[in-house]
């Protein structure tokens, strides 16, 4: 059964109204989507090294300005329907592809060329950073080693502080020492001259008796041997003869030898004589005494005092 046949006058028409007002109301779902998607603004923060002082704030507040109405929405006259059937997706594609501009392409060159500025920015970060460790670590040991002189400083202070006590210390004790030893050497003098002093005394009083045993053993001797002297004539009173007699213990006589002559031959052989014939001379018993008689020299005069 065939369709009835539709008139076709305002078919044309009709379309391009549709296309207009579709167009329209694109634009204006457009404008209003870019009106209302602002771009926010940045934010700006100041940093301070310490608080403001605090706002005297003043004691009338203005009130804030009232804010501008909002533009009141335009009302559409309604739209009359029409036969035309229009895809309103693939409307709205197609003028977004008109009205957006298109977004650069990322090719590989620019992706390849900002990994290689990523690369070289990290190198010199961590090269920046190796730096300020090595500068760190070398700080670091340059303060232990500050310190460690420092130490060591103070460690010799201390030491020579120590080995100049101790020197004082040796020091004193020397002294102490040198004064204890010239005490010492003093008192040694005094002790060595005393006993010196004391033998000296002793020999002294030695000799003395001694001289006086000598004497008195020397005066018996020539009083005996005077006894035996036959003096000749014409002797001149101050003849002196001296002879050296050697004696034997007990007193005996071994040797007479004439030392010195009194110029009188006949009184010099007369005192031999009487020397040899006395025999045997009194002499000490003690031995030590014995020893000084052992070797005697003898002096003889005619007159006795004048044997001096």
């Amino acid at each position: 059964m065939n369709e009835p046949t539709r008139p076709r006058s305002h078919g044309l028409p009709a379309g391009i109204l549709a296309v207009l007002v579709h167009g329209a109301f694109f634009a204006l779902l457009y404008f209003g989507v870019n009106w209302r998607n602002d771009t926010p603004q940045a934010m700006q923060v100041e940093i301070w090294d310490s608080l403001p002082a605090a706002r005297v704030m003043p004691d009338k507040v203005e009130p804030a300005s009232p804010a501008p109405p909002a533009p009141p929405l335009k009302v559409l006259p309604p739209v009359q329907q029409t036969q035309a059937v229009v895809q309103p997706d693939a409307e709205i594609t197609t003028a977004k592809s008109k009205k957006l501009p298109p977004k650069p392409k990322q090719t590989k060159t620019d992706t390849r060329a900002e990994r290689q500025k990523r690369a070289l920015a990290e190198k010199q970060a961590q090269t920046e950073r190796e730096k300020l460790a090595l500068v760190e670590r070398d700080r670091l040991a340059q303060a232990e080693r500050d310190r460690l002189a420092q130490l060591e400083r103070e460690q010799q202070a201390q030491a020579a502080q120590r080995t100049q006590v101790e020197r004082a210390r040796l020091a004193v004790v020397e002294r102490e020492r040198q004064t204890q030893t010239e005490r010492d050497q003093q008192a040694q003098a005094e002790r060595e001259h005393q006993a010196q002093t004391e033998r000296a005394r002793q020999q002294a009083e030695q000799a003395a008796v001694t001289g006086r045993v000598l004497d008195e053993y020397i005066g018996k001797i020539q009083i005996k041997v005077r006894r035996n002297i036959v003096l000749p004539p014409d002797v001149p009173d101050d003849a002196q003869a001296v002879f050296e007699v050697t004696l034997l213990p007990g007193g005996a006589v071994l040797n007479v030898t004439l030392a010195k002559p009194s110029g009188n031959l006949l009184y010099d052989s007369a005192v031999e004589r009487a020397i040899l014939k006395a025999g045997t001379l009194p002499v000490p018993a003690d031995p030590a005494l014995f020893s000084r008689f052992r070797e005697l020299r003898l002096k003889f005069c005619p007159k006795e005092e004048l044997c001096k």
